[in-house]
């Protein structure tokens, strides 16, 4: 699943052309977002069927938005340019492991196992995609607990306490 803004920053077309060069038999791409520069349009003119791609309109509901996480194996965001992307941990917290691109600051992503980071290239975009698509069931059920895992760590009791671990040590006692 791509889950954002349809837009040249999200890297959209290039997962879409990477997706249609390798095209996976058992795996669909669905995409979900706001219309930016008529990407939508784009996309819809350069794919086909036996592409497995799918174009949906956005989804802004919380609950609608979790339960569909809930129903795909990965998360994708080959994003050029990103803050903190609070889709990102959405999807983490639903269990989907996560590729996404090193112009992102989600680097835990890959040292918590929850998923895959990349340089913001389309060959490599290719050449991650297709060995994660052809990766056992048992490695994306372990990528997905680790996902899980890690969205808990942003969870705000967990913030808070390493605040005030920091914030007591600048504290002198005497």
């Amino acid at each position: 699943i791509f889950f954002s803004r349809l837009h040249k920053k999200k890297g959209i077309m290039n997962l879409v052309k990477v997706w249609k060069k390798i095209q996976p038999a058992d795996w669909e791409l669905h995409i979900y977002g706001p219309d930016f520069d008529g990407h939508k349009i784009q996309i819809n003119k350069i794919k086909k069927p036996e592409d497995n791609i799918f174009v949906h309109d956005a989804i802004y509901d919380y609950e609608t938005k979790n339960e569909l996480f809930k129903k795909f194996d990965l998360f994708i965001l080959p994003s050029k340019s990103e803050n903190f992307g609070y889709v990102v941990l959405e999807s983490l917290s639903c269990g989907l492991p996560v590729l996404t691109t090193n112009k992102t600051p989600w680097e835990s992503i890959k040292y918590n196992n929850a998923g895959w980071i990349i340089n913001d290239d389309e060959n490599e975009l290719f050449e991650e995609l297709k060995k994660i698509l052809n990766l056992n069931k048992d490695n994306f059920i372990n990528k997905s607990k680790n996902a899980v895992d890690l969205a808990r760590s942003y969870m705000w009791e967990n913030l808070i306490k390493e605040y005030i671990k920091i914030y007591s040590s600048m504290v002198k006692n005497d």
